[in-house]
Protein backbone atom coordinates (compact mmCIF):
# COMPACT_ATOMS: atom_id res chain seq x y z
CA UNK A 1 0.00 0.00 0.00
CA UNK A 2 1.04 3.55 -0.71
CA UNK A 3 1.84 5.47 2.54
CA UNK A 4 -0.08 8.67 3.23
CA UNK A 5 1.95 11.77 2.35
CA UNK A 6 2.83 14.53 4.84
CA UNK A 7 3.45 17.58 2.67
CA UNK A 8 4.07 20.07 5.56
CA UNK A 9 6.15 17.51 7.49
CA UNK A 10 4.53 18.28 10.84
CA UNK A 11 4.09 14.61 11.76
CA UNK A 12 0.43 14.39 10.78
CA UNK A 13 -0.42 12.60 7.57
CA UNK A 14 -2.67 14.05 4.95
CA UNK A 15 -5.09 11.12 5.08
CA UNK A 16 -7.43 12.61 7.66
CA UNK A 17 -5.06 13.54 10.51
CA UNK A 18 -3.88 16.89 9.19
CA UNK A 19 -6.67 19.40 8.65
CA UNK A 20 -4.14 21.91 7.31
CA UNK A 21 -1.90 19.74 5.08
CA UNK A 22 0.00 22.68 3.63
CA UNK A 23 0.82 24.39 6.95
CA UNK A 24 2.69 22.82 9.86
CA UNK A 25 0.64 22.79 12.99
CA UNK A 26 0.16 21.26 16.45
CA UNK A 27 -1.84 18.35 17.79
CA UNK A 28 -4.48 20.31 19.78
CA UNK A 29 -5.45 22.09 16.53
CA UNK A 30 -5.37 18.87 14.45
CA UNK A 31 -2.27 19.82 12.54
CA UNK A 32 -3.19 23.47 11.99
CA UNK A 33 -0.97 26.38 13.10
CA UNK A 34 -1.79 28.71 15.97
CA UNK A 35 -4.01 31.51 14.73
CA UNK A 36 -2.94 35.15 15.09
CA UNK A 37 -5.81 35.93 17.43
CA UNK A 38 -4.59 33.20 19.80
CA UNK A 39 -1.17 34.86 19.99
CA UNK A 40 -2.88 38.19 20.65
CA UNK A 41 -5.07 36.68 23.35
CA UNK A 42 -2.06 35.04 25.01
CA UNK A 43 -0.16 38.32 25.00
CA UNK A 44 -3.08 40.17 26.54
CA UNK A 45 -3.43 37.56 29.26
CA UNK A 46 0.28 37.83 30.04
CA UNK A 47 0.07 41.63 30.26
CA UNK A 48 -2.96 41.33 32.53
CA UNK A 49 -1.06 38.96 34.81
CA UNK A 50 1.94 41.30 35.01
CA UNK A 51 -0.31 44.28 35.74
CA UNK A 52 -2.14 42.34 38.47
CA UNK A 53 1.12 41.38 40.18
CA UNK A 54 2.70 44.83 39.84
CA UNK A 55 -0.23 47.11 40.70
CA UNK A 56 -2.28 44.96 43.11
CA UNK A 57 -0.32 42.07 44.61
CA UNK A 58 3.16 43.60 45.01
CA UNK A 59 2.06 46.76 46.91
CA UNK A 60 0.26 44.61 49.47
CA UNK A 61 3.25 42.31 49.88
CA UNK A 62 5.64 45.26 50.05
CA UNK A 63 3.96 46.86 53.09
CA UNK A 64 4.21 43.52 54.87
CA UNK A 65 7.96 43.30 54.21
CA UNK A 66 8.67 47.03 54.71
CA UNK A 67 5.76 48.41 56.77
CA UNK A 68 5.07 52.15 57.00
CA UNK A 69 6.54 54.01 59.98
CA UNK A 70 4.76 53.85 63.34
CA UNK A 71 4.47 57.58 63.80
CA UNK A 72 1.88 60.30 63.69
CA UNK A 73 1.48 63.81 62.30
CA UNK A 74 -0.77 66.42 63.87
CA UNK A 75 -1.95 69.23 61.60
CA UNK A 76 -2.73 72.51 63.37
CA UNK A 77 -4.65 75.25 61.60
CA UNK A 78 -5.97 78.28 63.49
CA UNK A 79 -5.85 76.45 66.82
CA UNK A 80 -7.61 73.35 65.53
CA UNK A 81 -5.58 70.12 65.55
CA UNK A 82 -6.13 66.91 63.61
CA UNK A 83 -4.00 63.82 64.32
CA UNK A 84 -3.05 61.38 61.53
CA UNK A 85 -1.50 57.93 62.10
CA UNK A 86 1.18 57.32 59.47
CA UNK A 87 1.15 53.53 59.88
CA UNK A 88 -2.62 53.28 59.36
CA UNK A 89 -2.66 55.61 56.35
CA UNK A 90 0.27 53.78 54.76
CA UNK A 91 -1.44 50.40 55.14
CA UNK A 92 -4.64 51.80 53.64
CA UNK A 93 -2.78 53.08 50.56
CA UNK A 94 -0.38 50.11 50.41
CA UNK A 95 2.76 52.22 50.63
CA UNK A 96 5.57 52.82 53.13
CA UNK A 97 6.06 56.43 51.97
CA UNK A 98 3.25 58.73 53.06
CA UNK A 99 2.93 62.09 51.30
CA UNK A 100 1.52 65.29 52.79
CA UNK A 101 0.20 68.14 50.64
CA UNK A 102 -2.77 69.74 48.92
CA UNK A 103 -2.71 67.49 45.86
CA UNK A 104 -5.74 65.16 45.64
CA UNK A 105 -3.31 62.25 45.28
CA UNK A 106 -1.52 63.11 48.54
CA UNK A 107 -2.08 60.52 51.25
CA UNK A 108 -2.65 63.24 53.87
CA UNK A 109 -4.40 66.09 52.12
CA UNK A 110 -3.95 69.52 53.70
CA UNK A 111 -5.40 72.49 51.87
CA UNK A 112 -3.06 75.46 51.79
CA UNK A 113 0.20 73.52 51.44
CA UNK A 114 2.20 72.74 48.32
CA UNK A 115 0.88 69.89 46.13
CA UNK A 116 3.41 67.52 47.74
CA UNK A 117 5.21 69.34 50.54
CA UNK A 118 6.39 66.53 52.82
CA UNK A 119 7.12 62.81 52.63
CA UNK A 120 7.29 60.54 55.69
CA UNK A 121 9.57 57.53 55.15
CA UNK A 122 12.12 55.24 56.75
CA UNK A 123 15.73 56.17 56.06
CA UNK A 124 18.77 54.61 57.72
CA UNK A 125 16.70 53.03 60.49
CA UNK A 126 15.05 56.34 61.38
CA UNK A 127 11.71 57.90 60.51
CA UNK A 128 12.34 61.06 58.51
CA UNK A 129 10.21 63.98 57.33
CA UNK A 130 11.54 65.06 53.93
CA UNK A 131 10.47 67.59 51.33
CA UNK A 132 9.19 66.71 47.86
CA UNK A 133 12.78 66.36 46.60
CA UNK A 134 13.76 63.91 49.35
CA UNK A 135 15.82 66.37 51.42
CA UNK A 136 15.46 65.57 55.16
CA UNK A 137 13.71 68.29 57.16
CA UNK A 138 13.16 66.66 60.57
CA UNK A 139 13.56 63.38 62.43
CA UNK A 140 10.72 61.73 64.32
CA UNK A 141 11.43 61.11 68.02
CA UNK A 142 9.42 60.09 71.06
CA UNK A 143 9.05 63.73 72.02
CA UNK A 144 6.63 65.72 69.88
CA UNK A 145 8.19 68.56 67.92
CA UNK A 146 6.76 71.28 65.69
CA UNK A 147 7.59 71.77 62.00
CA UNK A 148 6.93 74.94 60.07
CA UNK A 149 5.29 74.72 56.64
CA UNK A 150 5.07 76.94 53.57
CA UNK A 151 1.81 78.32 54.98
CA UNK A 152 2.33 80.33 58.20
CA UNK A 153 -1.21 79.44 59.30
CA UNK A 154 -0.46 75.71 59.21
CA UNK A 155 1.93 73.94 61.58
CA UNK A 156 2.79 70.26 61.87
CA UNK A 157 3.62 68.31 65.03
CA UNK A 158 5.46 65.04 64.51
CA UNK A 159 6.42 62.21 66.86
CA UNK A 160 6.83 58.45 67.00
CA UNK A 161 3.93 56.36 68.19
CA UNK A 162 4.05 54.84 71.68
CA UNK A 163 4.26 51.30 70.29
CA UNK A 164 7.42 52.13 68.33
CA UNK A 165 10.26 50.06 69.82
CA UNK A 166 13.21 51.46 67.88
CA UNK A 167 13.98 54.29 70.31
CA UNK A 168 17.10 53.93 72.38
CA UNK A 169 16.82 52.30 75.80
CA UNK A 170 20.37 53.04 76.92
CA UNK A 171 20.84 54.78 80.28
CA UNK A 172 20.39 58.52 79.94
CA UNK A 173 18.47 58.36 76.65
CA UNK A 174 15.01 59.85 76.14
CA UNK A 175 13.34 56.46 76.05
CA UNK A 176 15.21 54.89 78.94
CA UNK A 177 13.70 54.16 82.34
CA UNK A 178 15.91 56.20 84.61
CA UNK A 179 14.93 54.36 87.76
CA UNK A 180 15.44 50.63 87.96
CA UNK A 181 14.71 48.21 90.77
CA UNK A 182 18.30 48.37 92.03
CA UNK A 183 18.93 52.13 91.93
CA UNK A 184 15.56 53.50 93.01
CA UNK A 185 15.81 55.77 96.08
CA UNK A 186 15.10 54.03 99.35
CA UNK A 187 12.96 55.64 102.06
CA UNK A 188 14.91 57.51 104.73
CA UNK A 189 14.29 57.61 108.48
CA UNK A 190 13.82 55.04 111.25
CA UNK A 191 11.95 51.82 110.51
CA UNK A 192 8.22 51.90 111.29
CA UNK A 193 7.13 50.71 114.71
CA UNK A 194 5.11 47.58 115.14
CA UNK A 195 1.43 48.21 116.01
CA UNK A 196 1.65 45.79 118.97
CA UNK A 197 5.08 46.22 120.52
CA UNK A 198 6.31 43.36 122.65
CA UNK A 199 7.52 44.55 126.07
CA UNK A 200 11.09 43.76 126.86
CA UNK A 201 11.73 41.38 129.73
CA UNK A 202 13.89 42.62 132.53
CA UNK A 203 15.72 40.47 135.09
CA UNK A 204 15.39 40.83 138.94
CA UNK A 205 17.07 43.76 140.56
CA UNK A 206 19.69 43.13 143.26
CA UNK A 207 20.55 45.67 145.88
CA UNK A 208 24.22 46.24 146.45
CA UNK A 209 25.42 45.62 149.96
CA UNK A 210 27.15 48.53 151.72
CA UNK A 211 30.89 48.45 151.69
CA UNK A 212 32.57 47.47 154.88
CA UNK A 213 35.24 49.68 156.32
Amino acid sequence: PTPCPDRDRDGFNDCGQDECPDQPGIAPLHGCPIAWWMWLLGGLLLLALIAFVWFWLWPRVRVLIWPPPRAYVTVERKGRKEKKAIHTIGREHHTNKVTIGSDPKAHIRVQGLKPIEFIVKEEGGRTMLSDEKGTPKATFTKNERSVMTSNPEIKLYIALSKEDTRSSTKPGSAGADKSTRSDRPRPQGPPPRSPNPVPKRRGPKFKRSPKRG
